[in-house]
């Protein structure tokens, strides 16, 4: 570990911990995370970064730059989700994603005079449902970073854990409503919904490998002595690529056409903006590893492809060279989205573990900045794993 990274932690420590421990007691969800928005930037701005607000068309987003002294373009980014979820606070722990990376790029701030290129900031919203790096994605907000560095709570620390692709399908079918004494007269549009999800069971068997999908219906009818005219229902598909995706959605699009022609009932549904699967970069994750060893950390190695969740950092992954590793704050068999885990997420234990992944992160970064052998084995990494899958 890099002796001024070190001294600079031990300086910085207080802010960065403070700023992790308001976020968790002042709990906003995506697309509202006003107060979580303007202390990161608050704190970025006292030690001299330049903030611009709203980054990427998103009220709540922001990017952050401090220049490094040394010549060169490189702009290595630290990504701070500070989402919460509906009723649960920070069950996933974002509030130390968020202080975790502003922390990496305080630290670096601090050893400028070493730097060639730019320390950015992002404050990335709604990853927990709105895809606020997706939408940053399309806007240009990443068009001028080369690298993307994140950390994510876990009970272990983890590289090399991919993520599956992931969309949610929203579908509501239309028919004609009249009294139950009478079906004939009417287009039962609750008998579509469930034929629907009958043929989705059919439908397992052709499904790419890995794929899940799970529905649940949000409106069936109000009263059973009338024919619905209206079901309303929503579906998580989750699948190991975008392009599966595709394959599943080609099914869907066929079954639905059939209920609706047995039915009489209309279809209406829409796509959400999809997160697509990650490849963690693993030359920059093993930096990440070594440092965390070095602090006394103990570091498991994932499989690349698994049953695992999404993340919009997915979509991240195949524009650059970027990582999602996992740290440590609570022991296994406390599950992430719980009120337990929201509770640890706000601990001595975690914020210790918190600033040992903001020096990680600033290591892998220094790494990025300071060393163009290792930015060129991070890139060709990128080209092999990425940019030629397929």
């Amino acid at each position: 570990m890099d002796e001024q990274l070190k001294q600079a932690a031990k300086e910085l420590e207080g802010e960065i911990v403070a700023l992790s421990r308001q976020i968790h007691q002042h709990p906003e969800v995506g697309f509202e995370e006003h107060q979580a928005q303007a202390w990161c930037c608050q704190l970025l701005e006292r030690h001299g970064f330049a903030v611009e607000k709203g980054a990427g068309g998103i009220e709540t987003a922001f990017k952050a730059r401090f220049q490094g002294k040394q010549p060169g373009g490189v702009r290595v980014a630290f990504l701070a989700e500070y989402d919460s979820l509906p009723g649960l606070g920070h069950a996933c722990g974002h509030n130390l994603i968020a202080a975790a990376a502003v922390g990496a790029g305080l630290m670096l701030s601090k050893l400028a005079d070493r730097i060639g290129g730019e320390i950015v900031v992002m404050g990335t919203p709604a990853e927990e449902g709105g895809g606020g790096k997706v939408i940053m994605l399309e806007n240009g907000a990443f068009d001028d970073v080369q690298y993307a560095i994140m950390m994510h709570p876990s009970t272990e620390n983890l590289v090399g854990r991919g993520g599956r692709a992931t969309v949610k399908f929203d579908i509501a079918f239309h028919g004609k409503g009249c009294h139950s004494a009478g079906p004939e007269n009417g287009i039962n549009a609750l008998n579509a919904l469930i034929m629907l999800f009958n043929c989705i069971d059919n439908l397992r068997p052709l499904l790419p490998t890995d794929a899940n999908l799970n529905g649940v219906i949000l409106d069936g009818g109000k009263a059973c002595n009338v024919i619905p005219d209206y079901a309303h229902a929503q579906f998580s598909i989750r699948v190991r690529t975008q392009d599966d995706g595709d394959v599943v959605m080609g099914h869907l699009k066929r079954v639905i056409a059939g209920v609706e022609q047995i039915t009489g009932a209309r279809a209406e549904y829409t796509l959400e903006r999809g997160y697509a699967e990650r490849y963690p970069n693993d030359h920059i994750e093993r930096e990440i590893q070594k440092a965390l060893e070095e602090m006394g950390e103990t570091v498991e190695r994932a499989p690349l492809i698994g049953r695992y969740g999404s993340s919009d950092i997915g979509n991240v992954t195949l524009k650059m060279p970027a990582v999602h590793t996992y740290f440590k704050i609570a022991e296994k068999g406390t599950a992430s989205h719980t009120l337990e885990f929201a509770a640890a997420a706000d601990t001595d234990y975690a914020y210790g573990q918190m600033m040992k992944a903001a020096q990680a992160m600033a290591q892998a970064g220094l790494r990025l900045f300071t060393d163009g052998d290792f930015r060129q084995q991070v890139d060709e990494e990128f080209e092999t794993q990425v940019k030629n899958r397929h």
